[in-house]
């Protein structure tokens, strides 16, 4: 026998608005204006239906107690760039985490890293009314922010940001993680360290790209151009930009430090393919803690970011910015840990 569920259910099974509409003593008509915030209904009826709602339970008794109050539905919207990344799942396990106990519900947008397809779910999320938004930008273009940011809707960014507008935001330290990651691989004696996944439209990645070079100029090496490769940051990019490293003539790299996870699992992909072993014939380092690293033959060095935190502050971020609109801006950047594994060749 499956054991009992400690779950009470929010709203008394089969009641519907005819059973209201018999408690109140009004018609289903009038039960229908009055939830759907028409004002061409009296006070009197107003309170007795809205009194029937609560007393049978009845399911849009949330709605109907926004509609009455004239507020915004506790409805929170989440935008990520490619929600295939796994790294995505692991932040909105951490806003929910937060926003459940809170009474705020979640709507998601996909923005499959198309800013076009961001601005439409921005409209999307407006429409809806949601009462604040959490979003992990495509684009560096600000206007769009900007406009958004006028309309007085709390928003948080996370991981990826634009560039001088005043918002909350929480990230890693993208810097710092990089610039350790690549001293690592220089400590293990590497000298031509590739980095692949570069895309300017996203500020982390721009921020990672920075680190390795400052750990390559502070080791007194001489940076190489051409072992920084430009890509989508989706797999096909990483599988495309490790392929180009490895038929280039003249730049073979020992080691990679990988922009982001899905970069990672493209670039593993290339090396398993041209038959590379890792790490005798090149190390890497990839970004987040996947499930499967630790099981992956060798296992993976990673730079975990710790997605779940993220989502919880950004989550808490937005709370609070709702409660109280006047806050000053909070900007949190966190230490992200490097998990050291055997693929790149120190264990």
């Amino acid at each position: 026998m499956a054991p009992k569920s400690n779950i009470k259910m929010r709203t008394k099974p089969n009641i519907t608005i005819i059973d209201v509409a018999k408690k109140a003593g009004v018609s289903t008509a009038t039960v229908s204006r009055v939830l759907s915030g028409q004002k061409n209904v009296s006070k009197e009826l107003v309170n007795r239906v809205f009194s029937a709602v609560d007393e049978l339970e009845y399911r849009v008794s949330r709605t109907a107690q926004s509609l009455r109050s004239n507020v915004r539905s506790k409805k929170i919207g989440l935008i990520v760039s490619d929600i295939v990344n796994p790294y995505f799942t692991s932040v909105i396990r951490g806003i929910e985490n937060v926003l459940i106990p809170n009474n705020y519900a979640l709507l998601l947008g996909d923005s499959l890293e198309d800013p076009a397809i961001e601005f439409t779910n921005i409209e999307i999320m407006l429409e809806e009314e949601v009462s604040g938004i959490i979003m992990n930008t495509v684009t560096a273009d600000q206007d769009i922010y900007q406009e958004l940011a006028q309309q007085g809707v709390p928003i948080v960014f996370f991981d990826r940001f634009p560039q001088n507008i005043q918002a909350d935001t929480v990230k890693i330290d993208n810097f710092g993680a990089a610039h350790k990651a690549t001293q690592h691989l220089i400590g293990l004696g590497h000298t031509d360290i590739g980095f692949i996944g570069l895309n300017e439209q996203a500020s982390s990645v721009s921020e990672r790209r920075d680190g390795y070079l400052r750990a390559i100029k502070d080791a007194g090496l001489v940076s190489n151009k051409e072992l920084i490769i430009k890509s989508n940051l989706q797999v096909q990019g990483g599988y495309e930009g490790m392929k180009q490293l490895l038929l280039s003539q003249k730049n073979n790299p020992r080691a990679i430090l990988c922009a982001n996870n899905q970069t990672t699992t493209g670039a593993l992909i290339a090396l398993s393919e041209f038959k590379i072993n890792i790490p005798d014939d090149i190390a890497i380092i990839g970004f987040d803690d996947m499930p499967w690293a630790a099981s992956y033959i060798p296992a993976l060095t990673v730079i975990d970011q710790n997605p779940s935190h993220i989502g919880k502050n950004a989550a808490g971020l937005v709370l609070a910015r709702i409660k109280n609109p006047n806050l000053p801006i909070q900007r949190f950047s966190m230490d992200a840990e490097l998990i050291i594994r055997k693929s790149c060749g120190s264990l």
